[in-house]
């Protein structure tokens, strides 16, 4: 493991919690997408789980990179998500849209921390990957709002 990160163990934690809330993610659009009835809604979710396989793929790979063992699944996330998904009929759809709309703001401004400090790190490509995936979760955040301040 690099000394800079084996030294800031706080950033080692933040990435492995990050990630598990990126595969939280990736699973709750997908089980969304699949109970969904609206099929405008079912498209954006199933783009966003997609999109969620490149944010998982680039966040292992910056771990990798700071020679982090990043986790493949959570089977906990995975269940968590399940539960969700098949609580909306009974706590409702913009709720449930609403939560992931807060996860993804999180998550974007996780993955702009990151950004910061892997650049203070000299580690410019972990952080331009950070910088597209900050980006890409506001995206997320931004899609889902609109679906609960609309629906």
């Amino acid at each position: 493991m690099p000394p800079d990160v084996q030294a800031d163990a706080t950033l080692a934690d933040e990435l492995h919690g990050t990630l598990l809330s990126e595969l939280g993610a990736r699973a709750i659009y997908g089980d969304l997408a699949r109970r969904c009835k609206d099929p405008e809604l079912t498209r954006l979710l199933e783009l966003l789980r997609e999109e969620q396989d490149e944010q998982v793929r680039e966040l292992c790979e910056v771990m990798r990179a700071l020679g982090l063992r990043p986790p493949q699944s959570s089977a906990r996330r995975r269940v968590l998500a399940w539960l969700l998904a098949a609580a909306r009929p009974v706590v409702g759809q913009r709720l449930v849209l609403r939560l992931c709309a807060q996860a993804a703001d999180r998550a974007a401004r996780s993955h702009a921390t990151f950004q910061h400090c892997l650049r203070e790190m000299d580690h410019e490509a972990g952080a331009s990957l950070c910088g597209r995936m900050s980006e890409r979760r506001r995206r997320h955040a931004f899609s889902l709002e609109a679906w609960v301040q609309n629906a």
